[in-house]
């Protein structure tokens, strides 16, 4: 039974690389809501040696800055951020999240998994640009290559083999023709990191703009997983991607699918994608175990045929949208891991 009350205000430390701005004012509003103490920190702001917090407390419409002690429990708002603290708070501090895996990892997970390899776009790890070029050349499609760490569609291109030759390339809103040394010489400055390759999905309205669907679940006060929201992200642009952070635009996900595949097969096509978001972040829990998450994005391509594709998942999603919603989640679970510590660190 999960431990819940205590005479004593929980403090939760929302840990950001940045200024958070509204996200970490949604956070705080819930927070002192539910009768918590919280204040946002940086890096910078930990001091190892007196083991403060130069914290930024948000009071009467600013953030006031205050000398504060450690918090109960630390949401920690990027994947990368555990590194920058003292091994005693890690240890001794339970955190919401944890950096758990990358797009390589998920995919090779998505791939043995029985019940979603069907879902799965097949990949390539590309060692260097002539695989790259290699590869493009064999292909019958498009090809789609991303950072292996990337996000917010960001270093996104997607290359495709021309009659004549040359070769086609779509950078976020631009396309151009490219020879094969030119080619070669982009794919030689691109590639300094790891990336791969996937078969290009034709996730488009027909009026070609590309969109997905993502699935936002997030744990609740009960560590159970819920589906916070389900929408569809359309490009307005003629993007690349659908990522809200390049342009993109938020809809309701069954709304779209109708429009987009009539009623009935939008219905069935988002019952399906409802179920996905049930079995998909146990499965992944218990592939990962022993390292915590407490919230995922996970993007699906649609084609026009109702066919479901699974393009990633995202272990630290954005809520630009429904903020407060995203936050009342956020900060019940940090509450539950506050009473009950052992939780961030599942073996299940």
């Amino acid at each position: 039974m999960l431990e819940t009350k205590s005479d004593r205000k929980i403090v939760i430390g929302l840990h950001r690389l940045w200024h958070s701005g509204y996200p970490a004012v949604a956070y705080t509003i819930y927070a002192r809501a539910i009768g918590c103490d919280c204040y946002m920190f940086y890096p910078a702001d930990v001091d190892l040696i007196n083991r403060k917090i130069n914290a930024h407390v948000y009071r009467d419409g600013k953030w006031v800055d205050e000398v504060r002690e450690y918090p109960d429990v630390i949401d920690n708002g990027d994947k990368f951020l555990n590194s920058t603290l003292d091994k005693p708070m890690l240890v001794h501090t339970p955190h919401t999240g944890y950096l758990v895996a990358n797009k390589k990892n998920i995919s090779d997970w998505i791939e043995a998994d029985p019940v979603l390899r069907k879902y799965m776009i097949p990949y390539f790890e590309i060692k260097n640009g002539r695989d790259a070029v290699e590869r493009i050349d064999k292909s019958t499609a498009p090809l789609f290559f991303k950072p292996t760490h990337g996000s917010l569609g960001q270093g996104i291109m997607m290359v495709s083999r021309l009659s004549d030759g040359n070769y086609e390339l779509t950078e976020d809103k631009s396309r151009k023709v490219l020879t094969l040394q030119e080619l070669n010489e982009l794919m030689k400055k691109t590639l300094t990191k790891p990336y791969i390759a996937q078969r290009y999905i034709k996730s488009c309205l027909s009026s070609g703009m590309p969109f997905d669907v993502r699935i936002h679940v997030r744990r609740d006060k009960t560590t159970q997983w819920h589906i916070v929201k389900i929408y569809a992200r359309v490009s307005l642009a003629n993007a690349l991607t659908s990522n809200l952070a390049t342009g993109g635009s938020m809809m309701d996900g069954k709304t779209l699918l109708r429009l987009h595949l009539g009623k009935d097969l939008g219905d069935r096509t988002y019952n399906r994608i409802v179920e996905l978001g049930k079995i998909i972040p146990e499965r992944l829990q218990r592939t990962f175990r022993g390292h915590n998450f407490n919230a995922l994005g996970i993007d699906l391509g649609i084609e026009a045929d109702g066919s479901i594709f699974l393009f990633e998942i995202n272990d630290y999603p954005g809520s630009q949208y429904f903020m407060l919603e995203a936050a009342s989640y956020a900060i019940d679970y940090a509450k539950t891991l506050a009473f009950n510590p052992d939780l961030a660190f599942p073996e299940v």
